[in-house]
């Protein structure tokens, strides 16, 4: 069994930036219904490279409801936004979710979470199954590291991660994370925390002398084992499987005419052949 599991924004978010860095396209044609079909795109082309049994999709909750926020407030404070991809990611946002059940795709979105947190229960509730993790974010290296059946498929250089033997998590609670705003210890690198992370006396020793309470703090923001809502999340997985959404080709032609989708319909027959594919 070979599953796939998307993180859904980063691949919003990678067709929104791939259109609008398309010269060849037209300004005026650089809104959000071009960006929704090369979303689509895109998963069909990851398809036929995986050829996977099952696609499911996972999104993050609303920055501003994120759990860790209420643990440290400074978590993703700092990432430039700006208005314009906003608008463009939202939009999207809202007409991929409605489109996706019509394909068959099971999709994943639990208040406070992100899809990190529930990429990797999946990961730890299926671990007979082959699962490719679709997203650029180094974050997920962690589950690489921790589960031998997963790997990740980085769209943006086309590499498949397969293995991974650095402790990604103990690494990065000595150093912090810049991506995601998390502080780590003044001075403390990639070279230091690296070569900290593998020996744990001398990680120890460190710890006592500086003080642990960054290390500590870290461990909960990035350890996805350690999320305080690991098993409520597990819950959440499980009773999802009593409504699988059912696939409706003609349905989902129907609702891309609903919803005025521009520059879908060009795509339409193939998407759904590529999506129908996983529901035989």
């Amino acid at each position: 069994m070979k599953t796939m599991l998307v993180d859904g924004k980063n691949c919003v978010y990678r067709a929104v930036y791939a259109v609008l860095s398309d010269k060849t396209i037209q300004e005026q044609e650089k809104h959000s219904g071009r960006m929704l079909a090369c979303l689509f795109r895109f998963l069909c082309s990851y398809m036929r490279k995986m050829t996977p049994n099952k696609l499911h999709i996972f999104w993050d909750s609303d920055r501003k409801t994120l759990w860790r926020r209420m643990v440290y407030p400074e978590y993703k404070a700092d990432r430039e936004r700006k208005e314009e991809i906003d608008n463009l990611v939202d939009d999207i946002l809202v007409k991929a979710k409605i489109l996706f059940p019509l394909l068959g795709v099971k999709m994943y979105d639990r208040f406070g979470q992100e899809a990190d947190d529930l990429i990797y229960v999946y990961c730890k509730l299926f671990t007979n199954e082959d699962i490719y993790i679709i997203s650029s974010d180094g974050d997920f290296r962690q589950i690489v590291y921790n589960f031998k059946k997963v790997f990740i498929y980085n769209p943006m250089t086309s590499d498949t991660t397969q293995m991974i033997n650095e402790d990604i998590v103990d690494i990065r609670c000595l150093q912090g994370e810049d991506g995601d705003n998390i502080a780590g210890y003044n001075k403390v690198g990639k070279v230091t925390s690296a070569k900290l992370s593998m020996d744990a006396t001398e990680k120890i020793s460190f710890l006592l002398g500086i003080g642990y309470d960054v290390y500590i703090r870290n461990r909960l923001l990035i350890d996805l084992s350690l999320s305080p809502y690991v098993l409520e999340n597990m819950s959440y997985i499980i009773n999802s499987f009593k409504d699988q959404p059912k696939y409706d080709a003609k349905e989902f032609i129907k609702k891309i005419m609903e919803l005025k989708i521009k520059g879908m319909s060009a795509d339409a027959g193939r998407i759904v052949a590529s999506f129908g594919a996983l529901s035989r």
